[in-house]
This record gives C-alpha cells, structure tokens and sequence, in this order.
C-alpha cells in the first residue's frame, strides 16, 4: 500500500477522500488506459491530479482530456504533468471535438456539476463511440453522504441507468454510508465511487 500521506496532503487544491484518491489511482494503475476522458476538473488537485500521476508512473504515454467551463486547473500543475490536456469548455463541447478528432478514451472519469442530465447525456453519447472494455468511474455517485451531511444528485440518472442496463458491468463502489476500508482513522471515507466496465 502507497503512503496515506500522499493522498491526503498535496499541493494542489481538490476534492475527494484520501481513500478515494488512493483507489482511483489503482484503478488506473491496473486498468493501464492510454486516453482518459474526464468531465470536471475543478482545481485539479483531485481526480484530474491522482489519475496524471498514474498515468506518469505507468510510462505508457497516457494522456488525460479533460474539461471544466467554470474553473480552472493550477498552471503549475500543467507544466508539472505533460500528459493532461485541459480545455475550459463544457463537456458536449469536449466530446464533440474528441468525436471529431477520432480520439476515443478506454477510461473516463465524470465529476461534473450538479445537473443530472449532463452525465446521464454524456453518456449516452460516449456509448455510440468507445469500444467494448472501455472503463468508467464517478464521483459522488450516492445522494446523500454522512461525510459531511450534504447531498449530490448529478450522479442521479446515469446511476438509476447504470443499474438497469446489462452493458455496464459493475466492477467495484465505495459507497457513503459505511467505512468502506481501514485506510485512516475518520468515520466516513467517501461520498460514493463506482468503477464499471462497458460490454456492448
């Protein structure tokens, strides 16, 4: 197991759990993707940042799309990681151009804003496009949290399609309302993280 410290204090500001960031990053350690698509950058410091330091430490020239209209990722975190490509554009506008481009991901992250539809569009989209084995994850994917007594619903309509449908295939969730590991000492350690995998 990596040091709980590299998932707790970094230099860049960003959301989601020390238990969380530790495992997006094996996920993508052992998925091994080349092309990362993720909704939602935020500051960076969170999923945008654990998901390029894996992708450094794989070697596998993995390259990270990823988009987010409202705020925007650390300059130096940019020069830090070659391999993140940010665009401050909404994501139709980022899938449309990676459509058009031919660049299709074999992972993708979604941590966009609290509209529902978007995830639940997006989706839809990606599913006429990515291949079979392609890997999906989300954050906040539960309503409501213990964590902090807060809710979330952009996960809302894509998870209540999720679970209906027999081409995603469920691989692993954290979910909210229990410990979901030992990893610290705090009662919670997430707000709710799916991992699946496409099967057309």
């Amino acid at each position: 197991m990596k040091n709980i410290e590299e998932f707790t204090h970094t230099k860049y500001n960003g959301e989601m759990l020390p238990f969380e960031r530790f495992k997006l990053t094996n996920w993508v350690l052992d998925i091994k993707p080349t092309i990362v698509f993720e909704v939602g950058t935020g500051n960076g410091g969170g999923s945008t940042y654990f998901i390029s330091k894996a992708l450094k430490e794989l070697n596998n020239n993995g390259i990270i799309y990823t988009c987010d209209p409202l705020r925007s990722i650390d300059d130096n975190m940019l020069s830090e990681f070659e391999n993140i490509k940010y665009f401050n554009i909404y994501s139709n506008e980022m899938l449309s151009n990676l459509i058009n481009s031919n660049v299709k991901p074999n992972f993708i992250m979604f941590d966009g804003p609290e509209n529902p539809d978007i995830a639940y569009d997006d989706i839809k989209t990606l599913e006429n496009f990515i291949d079979d084995g392609t890997y999906f994850s989300m954050h906040d994917w539960d309503l409501y949290r213990p964590y902090d007594g807060g809710q979330s619903t952009k996960a809302v309509k894509i998870r209540e399609y999720f679970e209906s449908s027999s081409n995603w295939i469920l691989i692993e969730q954290l979910h909210s309302n229990i410990k979901n590991s030992d990893f610290d000492d705090k009662p919670y350690d997430s707000v709710g993280l799916c991992l699946y995998k496409f099967k057309k």
